[in-house]
């Protein structure tokens, strides 16, 4: 949402007959604020003369903006009824007094209350509106009657542009040589307001700020500088890790998934100006349901670089909480951030564990229902042609396909449904080829063909575990035979003489029972479920576009 769909949002509210604006602001306080003050000053005319509406505030420190001496919450909603016809009346901190559950509270939800059926608040008889500015989406269930709660959108990229020609205008101003400014690129400005989106208004200022000074300017460096801050400003928000593209793991460190990577690579077009000129639509995303240990969320973090976006790890069992309505809260707030990143990568790792049981949540009081719905509606209400709208790409992993949610991969939602197996025997080689290498083994030196025939329903992580139990028998034999019984140096002992040998690597793997033995029966069901109802990750992919090619001319 913009802000002037915001603010077009609030005045239809407030023109339909809103007595309560419960405005939802989670951490940019003066942003809200500033776009309230906008709507009343700037955009709302009075029925009854041709001026704007007045414009007021209250809160625990200043009192209320018309009578400094009113400070008791209480009595400034007792004053609503006797003031000017028409007013915007923003009360700071009340939304925490209105939620809570002391006498001093109840007091105050029934003034309220009161305000709103006796007509003293947008009513025939007067047109004054309370908002109530809050960094909770729930208001109490006795208010829920009375007030309408409105987002407040985080900044787009027209405010994000405002604040780099502000702090690029003060940088400029102070530089000492005033005869050769230095100029910045039109590229290098888009894609710092690109890496700010996301921030709140007040964190954009500090970081772009600080990344200027440390960057001495506005160049790449800036950008790398603004990454790093993003890092610790969303490890602030509850249930969110923030990961830059280039500390994102390539496609190569993975084995397998051909089919995957290549629809990944196809959609990556859609990220380039041309196809925005063509009017196509970013990719929504993709759900990667199959065996535990294969990969899935390892693949869908590489798909952030194929894509060249920056990724974002959601984890949806930090949303729960044993208060009331904190659930709710966590998970807006970190929709709300991830609404302002278009040009980020969602995942959303293993959501079965948190919604199987989402049609029957009766022991959480249908919370676990409550974050399924947000989280449906938050999918569904995403215009991937519109670069105003949520384009985040979405990719959600899942082990078990019991009882998880049908609605969740429902067409409309996902590009696609991927199903991953275990990997075959060639998988198996390349996958083992990775590990060794990542351990600064040669692949080369080792039969992986006859490793890859001896573990059969081996997922990725047994295999890595495979590599890894080779080492330590190896470390471990070769130790005991050389140091402990010939009295050898320890540091005479070099990488070669204690690398793993085939054999090694066999013994290994007959030490390790797959998940496919131990839990022969849930793997079969995930196995005919990928199989009847998803599309294979692997090389089986037919590519429509190889085999019926057309036929294109000069002439």
């Amino acid at each position: 949402m913009t802000d002037a769909q915001f603010k077009q949002l609030v005045i239809d509210k407030i023109k339909s007959g809103s007595n309560v604006i419960y405005l939802y602001s989670p951490g940019d306080e003066e942003r809200a604020e500033a776009l309230i003050h906008q709507i009343a000053t700037q955009d709302l005319k009075r029925l009854e003369n041709d001026n704007y509406y007045g414009f007021y505030t209250w809160d625990w420190v200043n009192g209320a903006s018309w009578n400094n001496a009113i400070t008791d919450p209480k009595d400034a909603l007792q004053q609503l009824p006797t003031a000017d016809n028409e007013n915007l009346f923003l009360f700071r901190d009340m939304a925490g007094l209105l939620n809570g559950s002391n006498v001093q509270n109840t007091v105050l939800r029934r003034s309220v209350m009161e305000l709103c059926k006796n007509g003293n608040l947008n009513s025939q008889e007067k047109g004054n509106v309370l908002v109530v500015l809050s960094d909770n989406p729930i208001p109490h269930t006795e208010l829920r009657d009375y007030v309408d709660v409105v987002d407040v959108p985080m900044p787009g990229t027209a405010h994000m542009e405002a604040i780099l020609s502000e702090i690029k205008a003060a940088w400029l101003a102070g530089y000492p040589d005033q005869d050769n400014l230095p100029e910045v690129a039109e590229e290098i400005s888009d894609k710092i307001v690109q890496s700010l989106l996301g921030l709140t208004s007040a964190e954009a200022v500090r970081i772009l700020a600080y990344a200027s000074r440390v960057a001495e300017g506005f160049n790449t460096e800036t950008i790398n500088v603004i990454s790093e801050e993003k890092v610790k400003f969303i490890r602030k928000i509850e249930g969110l890790q923030f990961i830059p593209n280039s500390k994102i793991m390539s496609e190569d460190e993975i084995g397998g998934y051909g089919a995957f990577k290549t629809f990944i690579k196809k959609r990556a077009r859609a990220y380039t100006k041309h196809a925005h000129k063509m009017g196509l639509e970013r990719p929504r995303g993709v759900v990667l349901v199959g065996c535990p240990g294969t990969g899935k969320t390892m693949v869908a973090k590489a798909a952030a670089r194929i894509l060249g976006l920056d990724l974002i790890i959601m984890d949806m069992s930090s949303f729960l909480d044993s208060y009331v309505g904190n659930s709710e809260k966590k998970q807006r707030a970190a929709l709300a951030t991830i609404s302002a990143m278009p040009n980020a990568l969602i995942v959303a790792d293993e959501v079965d564990k948190i919604f199987s049981g989402a049609q029957n949540s009766t022991t959480d009081s249908g919370v676990t229902s409550h974050l399924l719905s947000t989280f449906l509606a938050w999918l569904n209400d995403r215009d991937m042609a519109d670069p105003t709208s949520n384009r985040a790409f979405v990719a959600v992993t899942a082990n078990r396909i019991h009882n998880l949610p049908p609605e969740l991969l429902r067409a409309g939602r996902f590009d696609r449904v991927f199903g991953v197996n275990l990997p075959t025997e060639d998988e198996r080689v390349d996958i083992l080829a990775i590990h060794l290498k990542k351990r600064g083994l040669n692949p080369d030196k080792y039969d992986l063909s006859l490793v890859a025939a001896n573990t059969i329903d081996f997922s990725g992580a047994e295999l890595e575990e495979v590599v890894i139990t080779a080492r330590h028998d190896a470390y471990d034999a070769v130790i005991e035979r050389l140091c402990v019984s010939e009295g050898h140096d320890i540091d005479s002992i070099d990488a070669d003489l204690v690398a793993p040998t085939t054999d090694e690597l066999l013994v290994a793997a007959k030490s390790i029972k797959p998940l496919a033995v131990l839990d022969k029966e849930s793997i079969n069901d995930i196995k005919q479920f990928c199989a009847e109802r998803t599309y294979s990750v692997s090389d089986t992919y037919i590519n429509i576009a190889k085999t019926n090619r057309r036929r294109i001319t000069s002439n």
